[in-house]
């Protein structure tokens, strides 16, 4: 039985201190807040087509920032036969950065069959891993490439730059990643184990070989609940703990989960139930889709609620560090912001050095969905200096507009990445705000 993700999210990126006109400062002539920046693109916008044909679809699923400014986007392109990892980087003013791979762009073949990206990570050294799940021709297991700066595949990880890994003997998703600062690499998602799903993570030593420190063999799955449970981001605590997040079925409907686990992969037993935590926002269906963690240690989830009426809407959770939820954080740790009156879905979030939250995800107008920011204070109420009442929408091209990735620069600018539909097909799409 495979559990299809239709979309995904998972990467966050970390921030830097704000220079002049960054964060929760500046001038009096500073953009307004959540303002596109049309310094970057078309008017803020961007719009990249990988492949070509009717059916080129690329989907941008996963943003990091480069040190030097540059902006790289990771998912996954059709190629017309099949679907490949795909890659491209940016220019700090968002044309194409042509020493990089081919014209700035990278596509790549895990196995013969579908390839998906979802997560990205930048290395100190400026090499780019990306994870996601390759199919094999049986069933889809854990994939991760590893780049050189220029784009081409790093031959010392793997084999030839690739590694791929069965967790279980069904299928296997991974759907976020995080680089450990000893070189080691962490990957989230969920394994089918025949009867249903459960959270799934594995750990890899700098050269992509399995860390046999880690779990069994260096894997790790974890039931939730019950039911299916999957792990959609991920984060890592100074102490060398991880923090999983996603959805677990509770046999009628899926709330908002959590799992913490020790260095060594095992579940700890001191933060919620042995290790889990699962909130419910109502009745309905809950996720928590992204993660960071704040420097005094407590857990900000974003994702979405179901409120039963008119759909689902931006939610978010913060946790203090045991796994109980921070009540002086919205109303009892939770928040719920609806964008637009239909379904809004939070798909990123990162945490500013001032102390706001930063979510991103999309909106549907009525017509079609678009790019949808909201911006929040420490305590979880809007901020509302930003955008109108502290949402901003966006669409990008006429059709479908969906972001999954979003990453803050170090000089406050916020830049979101997904997908947008130009009438024929999905292409990737950036847009830059002003903070």
């Amino acid at each position: 039985m495979r559990f299809q993700v239709m979309m995904l999210c998972a990467l966050l990126a970390a921030c830097g201190g704000g220079g002049g006109g960054g964060y929760g400062g500046g001038g009096g002539s500073a953009p307004p807040a959540g303002t596109l920046d049309s310094t970057f693109g078309s008017g803020g916008k961007v719009v990249t087509a990988i492949g070509s044909g009717s059916n080129a679809n690329d989907l941008g699923e996963a943003v990091a920032l480069a040190p030097d400014g540059k902006i790289v986007v990771a998912g996954s392109s059709y190629t017309g036969a099949t679907w490949d990892f795909s890659l491209v980087r940016y220019n700090a003013d968002g044309t194409l950065d042509t020493t990089f791979g081919s014209g700035g762009k990278v596509t790549t073949a895990i196995g013969a069959g579908e390839d998906r990206a979802n997560a990205l990570v930048l290395a100190p050294d400026g090499k780019i891993v990306v994870a996601g799940y390759s199919y094999n021709g049986t069933k889809y297991d854990f994939a991760l490439v590893r780049y050189n700066t220029d784009g081409t595949l790093d031959p010392t990880f793997g084999s030839g730059g690739k590694v791929v890994t069965a967790i279980g003997a069904s299928h296997d998703y991974a759907l976020a990643l995080a680089l450990a600062p000893d070189g080691k690499i962490v990957v989230a998602g969920y394994s089918d184990n025949g009867a249903d799903a459960d959270f799934a993570l594995a750990r890899y030593n700098a050269n992509g070989s399995l860390d046999t420190g880690f779990g069994s063999g260096g894997k790790v799955t974890t039931p939730i609940l019950s039911g299916v449970d999957i792990a959609f981001a991920l984060a890592l605590a100074p102490n060398g703990k991880i923090v999983a997040a996603g959805e677990s079925a509770n046999g009628t409907t899926r709330n908002s989960a959590l799992a913490l686990y020790n260095a060594d992969g095992t579940l700890d037993t001191s933060f919620g139930t042995g290790g889990r935590v699962v909130t419910p926002f109502g009745s309905g269906y809950d996720a928590a889709f992204a993660i960071a963690l704040a420097p005094d240690g407590r857990i900000v989830v974003a994702g979405f609620s179901d409120n039963g009426v008119t759909g689902r809407d931006f939610a978010l959770t913060r946790y203090n560090a045991n796994g109980s939820l921070d009540t002086s954080f919205g109303s009892g740790g939770k928040v719920v912001t609806a964008i637009g009156a239909g379904n809004d879905y939070a798909r990123a979030l990162a945490l500013a050095p001032d102390g706001k939250i930063v979510v991103a995800g999309q909106s549907a107008n009525g017509t079609t969905d678009d790019f949808a920011l909201a911006r929040y204070n420490a305590d979880g109420s809007l901020d509302t200096t930003f955008g109108t009442g502290g949402k901003v929408v966006t669409a990008i091209g006429a059709g479908n507009d969906f972001a999954y990735a979003l990453a803050l620069a170090p000089d406050g600018k916020i830049v979101v990445a997904g997908s947008s539909h130009n009438g024929a097909n999905y292409d990737f799409a950036l847009a830059r705000y002003h903070y």
